[in-house]
């Protein structure tokens, strides 16, 4: 269902850094639920387009790519080319395969504005979308949906940002 995507809460990227430190592997943020973060494993749920969609759903607009907007927190500095990306050393942190963004706030703030009586209803429209497969479980993308809305919740009633890590 591909890639491992772990959502979470902090109060901004630096502490959200720190939460995530690794002391056996220095310098590479381990998975939030590794560290014992607030978190939610969305396993192949990136921000942009699977959990957009579902944004899309609970604020009922069209999806569109920015409507999930994130900044990238961990690696800082992309390589400017694919050559450049090919030159990089072995120990470079964009060899690592781990990223870590922050959502926007209005991502944060209209997942936490879901209603609970229309998550079955989310969920079917959700376990339609093209991402999932056909056999794509929506009583399993129920608890998803209250997990995610239940973080993002707490992240607005404590003045903290949603972040999403992922490795590839």
């Amino acid at each position: 269902m591909g890639f491992p995507f772990e959502y979470f809460r902090a109060p901004d990227a630096a502490e959200a850094l720190r939460l995530l430190d690794d002391p056996e592997d220095p310098g590479v943020p381990a998975a939030p639920t590794m560290r014992g973060a607030d978190a939610v494993e969305a396993k192949g749920m990136d921000s942009t387009v699977t959990v957009g969609q579902l944004l899309a759903f609970i604020l009922e607009v069209p999806w569109d790519v920015d409507l999930m907007s994130s900044e990238l927190v961990w690696p800082q500095s992309p390589p400017a080319s694919e050559r450049e990306a090919e030159e990089l050393p072995d120990d470079s942190p964009w060899n690592t395969g781990v990223t870590v963004e922050v959502l926007g706030d209005a991502a944060r703030d209209g997942l936490a504005g879901a209603d609970e009586a229309r998550f079955p209803e989310l969920a079917e429209r959700w376990a339609g979308i093209e991402e999932f497969g056909r056999d794509t479980d929506p009583g399993e993308l129920v608890e998803i949906i209250t997990e995610l809305v239940t973080l993002a919740r707490r992240a607005k009633q404590n003045g903290e940002h949603l972040f999403t890590w992922c490795c590839v």
